[in-house]
């Protein structure tokens, strides 16, 4: 299994250095994890990190899954057939359409993260009392390299 490096750590130490702080440490009732990760009071300005360190493709079904939406347009006619064994998928050379499918279903993990991102920013805002705060999500994509950024965005 591929998997990403962490880079909480890293992004904490950074955020420490421009005056960052973990929402504890500005109030003990924040609980880390269940909150964005960090705040720049000054600014401000609330940052939440989402880091993407599993490969879509060491899924179990991942194969499968995907064989089958192909197996699905070919019948439909949207695609040729591939020859071999091994599918290979490039959004740039399949229609639009089947393309748009292929990154809605890749990038489901992705908008469910963005989902929790805001409910965190949103909880730290009123836990802080920091109505006018922005909030800004940092997505890492440290061992998912089938999501390419052009997927992603």
């Amino acid at each position: 299994m591929r998997r990403g490096r962490n880079i909480d750590k890293d992004f904490a130490k950074a955020m420490e250095f421009i005056g960052g702080q973990r929402p504890s440490e500005i109030n003990p009732a924040c609980v880390d994890g269940e909150n964005a990760d960090v705040v720049l009071a000054a600014d401000q300005v609330l940052i939440e990190v989402k880091t993407l360190m599993e490969d879509s493709r060491d899924k179990v079904d991942f194969d499968k899954t995907y064989s089958a939406m192909y197996a699905k347009w070919v019948s439909q006619g949207k695609v040729a057939p591939q020859k071999g064994t091994t599918l290979k998928l490039n959004t740039a050379a399949l229609p639009e359409r089947c393309a748009h499918e292929l990154i809605r279903h890749l990038t489901n993990r992705i908008a469910g993260n963005v989902k929790k991102s805001n409910r965190q920013i949103e909880a730290l805002k009123e836990t802080l009392h920091m109505p006018e705060a922005k909030g800004i999500l940092v997505l890492c994509n440290t061992g998912n390299a089938f999501l390419q950024p052009d997927v992603i965005l």
